[in-house]
């Protein structure tokens, strides 16, 4: 279950999943078609505008996005940002222990010294978010699965992906789902 922790001042919440109701028989899928969440653009062209997504749009979403080979055992998920999107899914959906760390609320140094701490192997985050945490070049030999979200990605998002991350990690821009 989700247990409180506090580590130099910082307070953040991490999901412990029951890995033997992991591997139970899942129940039967929803209604692909029916409502499951409302994510806003970011309202660079004007307003904001919401944008209604089905509950397959988003079983898609987290499969894509995901594809974790055995996430029960092998990764810890970090979300960094809010955690109405997808990212909150990733994890507890597939069995994977996630870790909520608000970087709206801590500073990149933190975050960086928490996504190690908690050795951390995937994370969903913004670019803008990603960028300070790099900028503190501290190694995050865990990290496998780095998605970007919400943002152009860059070059130099990729090359600081190759620097902090581990070698073998994975980057991925799904910048424009919305």
């Amino acid at each position: 279950g989700w247990e409180e922790h506090v580590s130099d001042g910082c307070a953040y919440m991490v999901f412990e999943p029951d890995i033997s109701a992991s591997r139970r028989q899942p129940p039967p899928p929803p209604d692909g078609d029916s409502f499951a969440y409302m994510p806003f653009t970011s309202g660079s062209t004007g307003a904001p505008k919401g944008m209604a997504r089905s509950r397959g749009s988003l079983e898609y979403f987290i499969r894509v996005a995901t594809q974790l080979p055995n996430p029960a055992e092998t990764h810890t998920v970090g979300l960094l940002g809010n955690f109405w999107n997808p990212s909150l899914h990733m994890g507890l959906t597939n069995g994977a222990r996630t870790v909520c760390l608000d970087a709206s609320q801590l500073g990149a140094a933190v975050l960086s010294e928490q996504l190690a701490a908690e050795n951390v192997t995937a994370i969903m985050t913004y670019p803008a978010i990603f960028r300070e945490i790099a900028a503190t070049r501290r190694p995050l030999p865990d990290l496998r699965e780095i998605i970007l979200i919400g943002e152009p990605l860059t070059r130099a998002d990729a090359e600081a992906h190759a620097r902090i991350a581990a070698p073998d990690a994975r980057l991925l821009n799904v910048y424009g789902s919305t």
